[in-house]
């Protein structure tokens, strides 16, 4: 009987461009949350920006069959853009 499972692409594996993306964002979270200094947000600004488009060129690396992570820039885009709106209010507002 032969293996309706199987696929004839190989295996799928992981972009690198998405797990960049999310490691980009969590961190610019990480600094946002723990600066002590308008240098630090800036830093942390920077870094969200950088999120943003990893997260697009790990949607467009997704496209293709034998890469997976779609979803994963998706949330790196989104995580890119809060991240980046709470260092821009954490530079005007210090807390």
């Amino acid at each position: 009987m032969a293996n309706v499972f199987k696929s004839d692409r190989g295996s799928q594996q992981w972009g690198t461009a998405a797990i960049a993306g999310i490691a980009a964002a969590l961190g610019s979270l990480a600094i946002t949350i723990f600066a002590d200094g308008t240098w630090s947000n800036i830093t942390a600004l920077l870094v969200g920006l950088i999120a943003i488009p990893l997260g697009l060129l790990g949607v467009l690396f997704s496209l293709s069959p034998r890469t997976r992570g779609g979803l994963v820039s998706i949330a790196a885009i989104v995580l890119g853009v809060v991240a980046s709106a709470m260092a821009l209010v954490s530079i005007f507002i210090p807390g």
